[in-house]
């Protein structure tokens, strides 16, 4: 759904992320992440889900989108030549 969607049937329930968060101890931005962005905990995909009424995967299908193996095999490249990159600044923790 689109968060716009998802924003109004938390409004018509009387609720907003800063509620959720609250109930669930994190902040109000995380909520808000899930809602606009897809990314974050599934916890809190669940949590927003079950307040409107719907389906985890019905309510967020793009944020449960599988990543293909190409996507993560990009994605370990780039962390490793990210690793190497910065490895001097590690050590200096």
């Amino acid at each position: 759904m689109e968060k716009e969607l998802i924003f109004n049937l938390l409004k018509e329930r009387g609720l907003n992320a800063s509620m959720i968060a609250r109930s669930l101890n994190v902040t109000p931005q995380a909520v808000h992440r899930v809602i606009s962005e897809g990314r974050g905990s599934i916890r809190i995909v669940k949590a927003i889900a079950k307040v409107c009424d719907k389906d985890h995967k019905t309510l967020f299908p793009y944020y449960l989108r599988e990543k293909t193996s190409k996507e993560k095999t990009e994605k370990q490249v780039l962390q490793k030549e990210l690793d190497a990159k910065l490895a001097p600044f590690a050590q200096e923790a």
